[in-house]
């Protein structure tokens, strides 16, 4: 009973490792293309906090071995969160 519950932790701990590693190229490569872009400052800024708070956060829960059932959870949360300031940073970029 306890290996298949220690390989469990182990395939939860492989895929938070590829979550970790998906976020952490994904975050570079946001914010390249939008500085490439010539996007607005409010938009590189918050790619930016946003991307490094969510694969920080991310990062000491895979290795820390804590929370591992959450992962997935927090890279959600992170990306609604994200998504959620691109279209506040919109209206907010509208003319009246």
């Amino acid at each position: 009973m306890t290996t298949s519950v220690s390989v469990k932790d182990e395939v939860k701990h492989q895929q938070n490792a590829l979550i970790f590693k998906v976020f952490v190229f994904s975050v570079i490569v946001a914010f390249l293309i939008q500085l490439v872009l010539g996007r607005p400052l409010i938009n590189v800024l918050l790619t930016v906090i946003m991307g490094t708070l969510t694969t920080g956060t991310i990062g000491v829960l895979h290795y820390l071995r804590k929370g591992t059932n959450i992962v997935p959870y927090v890279a959600f949360v992170g990306l609604t969160i994200l998504i959620l300031g691109f279209m506040m940073a919109a209206l907010l970029l509208l003319p009246y």
